[in-house]
């Protein structure tokens, strides 16, 4: 909002209102860091004087919300997002958010750094976490019943990822070639 100067009173030496003798300026400011507004006094009874006020204004706080991730290996990057970035009177302020590019797609992920610079808010930064957890694959194992021949056997079977890859690093246990067998 534009703030300027504002005459609270002008009183003379019997309390009478001198308010009409002053002229403020005009000048408002609606940035950090503010500015000044001159303002005079004429009246024929009193000796003339004029100077300016400072208009001070701060950097206000924004509100900034990066969105981590969460969430279980599905073979897809995943990174921060910018969810929101509002000003006090809920302006977007999301050109001024600056989110890291970096995306992970393996277990454990990783961090993504971001950081918000505007003239008229205090600058901010943070980091978000991107956590990937293990995914479940899809197995289908078999044991193996049969009559004594003198062969090895053990278990078979495949496992498939989240896209349907195949996964080939399975350990299908011992393999038994007398009786009674075993537990693969």
């Amino acid at each position: 909002q534009p703030h300027g100067a504002t005459l609270t009173s002008t009183t003379g030496v019997n309390s009478e209102d001198l308010s009409g003798s002053v002229i403020v300026g005009t000048g408002t400011y609606t940035d950090v860091p503010g500015g000044q507004v001159a303002w005079s006094f004429d009246h024929i009874n009193y000796i003339s004087q004029n100077d300016t006020v400072d208009i001070i204004i701060t950097k206000a706080a924004a509100t900034i919300v990066v969105a981590d991730y969460e969430g279980i290996y599905d073979g897809q990057p995943h990174g921060a997002t910018l969810t929101s970035a509002t000003g006090v009177n809920s302006e977007d302020l999301s050109g001024s958010v600056i989110v890291g590019t970096e995306t992970y797609t393996d277990v454990p992920g990783g961090t993504v750094n971001w950081r918000f610079e505007h003239n008229n808010y205090e600058a901010h930064n943070g980091t978000v976490d991107i956590v990937i957890t293990k995914a479940n694959p899809i197995c289908s194992i078999s044991g193996y019943t049969g009559v004594y021949d003198g062969d090895p056997h053990g278990a078979s079977g495949s496992c498939t990822g989240v896209k349907g890859e195949t996964l080939t690093i399975l350990d299908l246990g011992e393999i038994f070639t007398n009786m009674p067998g075993g537990t693969a």
